[in-house]
């Protein structure tokens, strides 16, 4: 039998995710069937196995020590050598808020949300070397929780990403973006006099091979073979002035579809300056749009300082 008390830093996670970060190589099917016979207990009671986790939770499981044995097997400490090297060599990425759960960074462009193929460095390593460099996080904790950004933008695109310091603060928020009860609102500069107010709504198709992707105001546009692919688009457009040749926009995201801002701006004829792929500017620090506002949804039971909370950057351009 082995048993574990959950800690505050670990509360708000899984029970089978908990489990599998301490029985690395034990399959899912392993910890329902335990929990199905009374094997695996919570706070001395049966359990499915996917409850959420609270600070003091007590788990208990009944098998024999060869069996954990063979499922947590040899794990080294992790490799912190890529984290340091990110918190070394990144520059310009700023703390704007940290709280016990979620660290808020400003990403600027030209930098990769998360990693890519090959050696590129990216600000979740970044975020992982600056929690390790603040003694947040240990090297040995990262073996049973990696800390992880919960929302992604483009690499040319600069302002905030949240980031899941807990298991509760991954969950609780990632939830939130799912649900759409955390309001984004973007910042940008676009090209001419943009007339564009209040909500607009169409379809995006993206081009895979392209890496790009259309906007069609109706699916009756689109040619039958690939309405199949549309996906519902929508966000609210705010004029905020004009600055020469151009309009400064607020936009809040309503959906979080690849590159949907700059398309859908594009296909009305104002493309973000500096856009290179829908408009035809080649600027080195790429289009002019920045994440500049989270606002946290009015009740939040699970972590209620976040609360109302409201989240600001502002742009460089």
């Amino acid at each position: 039998m082995i048993s574990y008390i959950v800690t505050k830093s670990e509360a708000g996670g899984r029970m089978d995710k908990f489990i599998k970060s301490r029985l690395h190589s034990a399959p899912d099917s392993f910890i329902y069937k335990m929990a199905r016979k009374k094997n695996l207990t919570l706070n001395g009671k049966k359990c499915e196995g996917r409850e959420i986790l609270r600070e003091g939770d007590e788990i208990k499981l009944y098998v024999k020590d060869e069996t954990i044995a063979l499922f947590s097997g040899n794990v080294q400490n992790s490799d912190v050598s890529e984290y340091r090297k990110a918190y070394e060599t990144l520059k310009g990425i700023k703390v704007l808020k940290e709280t016990p759960d979620i660290l808020f960074l400003n990403k600027p462009s030209g930098i990769l949300t998360q990693k890519a193929e090959g050696n590129t460095l990216s600000l979740n390593e970044w975020m992982i070397g600056y929690l390790l460099d603040q003694n947040i996080i240990t090297e040995e904790s990262l073996q049973n929780f990696h800390p992880s950004v919960l929302n992604r933008l483009d690499r040319n695109t600069s302002g905030i990403v949240l980031c899941g310091i807990t298991p509760l603060g991954s969950r609780v928020v990632s939830k939130m973006l799912k649900d759409r009860t955390l309001h984004k609102y973007y910042e940008c500069l676009v090209k001419g006099d943009c007339k564009l107010d209040g909500r607009i709504i169409g379809y995006l198709i993206k081009d895979h091979a392209k890496n790009q992707s259309d906007f069609f105001e109706s699916l009756n546009v689109v040619e039958e073979k690939r309405r199949k692919e549309a996906k519902k688009v929508s966000l609210r457009v705010k004029v905020l002035g004009k600055e020469n040749n151009n309009t400064r926009l607020s936009i809040e995201l309503e959906t979080g579809k690849s590159h949907q801002i700059r398309v859908m701006m594009a296909h009305f004829g104002y493309p973000l300056v500096g856009d290179a792929k829908y408009g035809n500017d080649r600027v080195a620090n790429g289009q002019n749009l920045h994440a500049a506002r989270a606002l946290f949804p009015d009740k939040c039971p699970e972590i209620p300082y976040l609360e109302g909370l409201e989240v600001i950057s502002k742009p460089e351009f």
